[in-house]
């Protein structure tokens, strides 16, 4: 059970750390927070419509997709890419 937590764990930072470091690469490519944010919204309705988490979190987090307006899903794309960001600079 131990394993299979870690796993989670690492997989879960390692999914952050991907999307973190492809916030900064568009960054540094000059596109604006807005374009990147419907770049992220985008892939969380393909996400959210054709992948099935992997882990607890993405769970979490198409469970919040699903109920979410447009609105609310462009804010929590906006809010994972923030997060990730953060995490990829300090990790």
């Amino acid at each position: 059970m131990l394993e299979s937590n870690m796993r989670t764990v690492e997989s879960y930072q390692k999914w952050q750390d991907f999307l973190g470091k492809s916030v900064k690469f568009l960054e540094k490519l000059g596109i604006s927070d807005d374009n990147i944010a419907g770049i992220a919204k985008g892939m969380g309705d393909f996400l959210a419509g054709s992948i099935d988490p992997e882990n607890p979190q993405q769970r979490v987090l198409k469970d919040l997709w699903d109920s979410a307006n447009e609105h609310e899903q462009y804010t929590l794309a906006r809010l994972v890419m923030r997060m990730s960001k953060h995490h990829a600079t300090h990790h």
